[in-house]
């Protein structure tokens, strides 16, 4: 009975071999999630991202585990170029209570088996794609509570069939980097949804831009 028990067991294991395999770690993009929450371009956090992350699932095309994160970048002022420029700047104050369009980057990492979620970067001077996919996505960020979603088939080991998508947002308060004083919001949703919809067309836009090079703040 004992050796019926393991053959059974091994069997079972063989079978469940290239879903596992497909499947990817749960648990290191979690943390991929965390790392890119943190992660600061020139002293601010990401203002927004979204993750595709591994659930139980037989076939997986690409990454099981996709991160992106976008920065906000606030505008500069024009650069003095000497110093009585520089105290003109500071007594006139030309640019008090105006408003300027933000700089817009982006980081990106997957779980690909050869750079295994090693961050790559881009902005919207060197990527035209990326500023056209934020604008894109400001319609989806109100949730529709009667929207489409996947089908529910069960789970193992607690373990959806399911991918993850899911958007997150961080209020922009100051000070941003301090946890009690940002405003998150989440969103879940279906691969077939709005908002899952365009994460998988904005991965395809993306995915000519990233490079190991940082972006080049104006």
């Amino acid at each position: 009975m004992r050796w019926a028990r393991l053959l059974v067991i091994a069997f079972a294991a063989i079978l469940l071999a290239p879903v596992s395999m497909a499947q990817g770690d749960p648990k290191k993009c979690t943390e991929a999630v965390a790392v890119a929450r943190a992660e600061k371009l020139d002293g601010l956090l990401p203002v927004a991202g979204a993750v595709h992350a591994p659930g139980f699932v037989y076939k997986v095309d690409g990454p099981n585990c996709r991160v992106i994160s976008i920065y906000r970048m606030p505008a500069n002022p024009t650069h003095p170029s000497t110093p009585e420029d520089l105290r003109k700047l500071r007594r006139e104050r030309p640019y008090a209570g105006e408003t300027a369009a933000p700089f817009i980057a982006a980081r990106y990492v997957d779980d690909h088996a050869e750079r295994p979620y090693s961050a790559r970067w881009t902005d919207q001077a060197r990527c035209p794609a990326l500023l056209p996919a934020v604008e894109n996505l400001e319609p989806i960020l109100a949730p529709k509570l009667l929207g489409d979603g996947p089908y529910r088939y069960g789970s193992y080991n607690s373990v959806t069939d399911q991918p993850v998508i899911r958007f997150w947002m961080s209020g922009a308060v100051w000070p941003q980097d301090d946890a009690e004083f940002r405003l998150d919001y989440m969103l879940d949703d279906g691969s077939s949804a709005s908002f899952g919809k365009w994460l998988f067309a904005t991965f395809d836009a993306l995915a000519p831009c990233w490079s190991d090079e940082l972006p080049v703040l104006p």
